[in-house]
């Protein structure tokens, strides 16, 4: 996807000890986006889309920093701290979720609030472009009243179980495509009190049987 001014197509943010670095393809120009102190481990960046606007999204250790460009300069807008360690993290507004080696934390992207974490041992992230797909050692994960999260295929290792939550159920129908395609953006998300309880509310209303 490119776009006349910036062509985000051709943009890699890339991070390391030192921090992150926003790297220009086509200009062979980098850019520096962030400082990381010797003790933090970077484990996750991406880009995010709204209104025409580019908005980084940057993890390291506990942390997950929003960047937005003011001026030529890349500065923080909010900050997330998890209460793990995430490998992954994975923003669907009104949430954004983290995974961990043994948990999914699930927090509204506004504030920080934690809504919910689950235990799921040896978890991992297989992919989010469409759907939500991952793996993990714990079977029939009870999430309400006559809805579980219940293993996808009966192919994977017998120790490991593979489940899905669905993209649309969680934003919303329509609510934000995750596709990098500038014609479907993430909205700004409500900041209400009574938008903030709802959500805690409904996270687990996500999880559809399969």
């Amino acid at each position: 996807d490119n776009s006349e001014n910036n062509e985000p197509s051709r943009l890699a943010l890339m991070g390391n000890r030192k921090g992150f670095e926003l790297l220009n393809e086509l200009k062979n120009e980098h850019q520096h986006v962030l400082s990381l102190q010797s003790e933090d481990i970077p484990s996750a960046a991406q880009e995010l889309w709204e209104d025409d606007r580019m908005e980084l999204l940057v993890t390291h250790s506990c942390t997950s920093v929003f960047l937005q460009e003011v001026d030529g300069i890349w500065q923080s807008s909010r900050e997330i701290q998890w209460n793990c360690q995430p490998v992954s993290v994975v923003p669907a507004f009104p949430y954004i979720l983290a995974l961990s080696a043994d948990s999914m934390e699930i927090r509204s992207p506004v504030n920080g609030t934690l809504l919910q974490t689950l235990n799921l041992p040896k978890l991992k992230l297989l992919s989010s472009k469409e759907d939500i797909y991952f793996t993990t050692t714990k079977q029939g994960y009870n999430i309400r009243k006559n809805s579980e999260m219940e293993p996808m295929s009966k192919f994977c290792d017998p120790s490991t179980h593979m489940y899905k939550i669905s993209w649309n159920v969680l934003v919303g129908a329509g609510a934000f495509n995750r596709s990098n395609d500038h014609d479907n953006r993430p909205s700004t998300p409500s900041t209400s009190s009574s938008a903030e309880e709802a959500r805690k509310q409904s996270f687990e209303s996500c999880f559809s049987r399969t």
